[in-house]
């Protein structure tokens, strides 16, 4: 699903900027940017026989308390964004080439 750069892009978006050292209360800021837009993209999933009556107005906000709560689950489990992401793979050297390649201008 797809809802406006909160779910699963907001995710990726959070922790991308958090590889590239942006604090977390400017990750929450920019994703509250979203909250508010009173628009879903559910691609046909609402249709979906098992969330009939889903609650639209859930999916079309992006309260910050929500990504907080990602932050806190990933720092209390894994120590951080970064050590999650390295975690699952994505280790400390691709994290630092990825900083770099965001960070530098040409």
């Amino acid at each position: 699903m797809c809802a406006l750069g909160k779910d699963r892009t907001g995710l990726f978006v959070a922790l991308v900027l958090a590889i590239c050292q942006v604090s977390v209360d400017d990750i929450l800021d920019d994703y509250v940017l979203s909250d508010g837009l009173g628009e879903v993209a559910l691609a046909g999933v609402e249709r979906m026989e098992t969330l009939r009556g889903l609650n639209r107005d859930m999916f079309s906000g992006a309260p910050r308390d929500a990504m907080l709560d990602a932050f806190e689950f990933l720092e209390e489990t894994y120590g951080g964004a970064p050590a999650y992401l390295e975690r699952i793979g994505f280790g400390e050297q691709q994290q630092s080439e990825l900083r770099r390649r965001m960070t530098t201008t040409s």
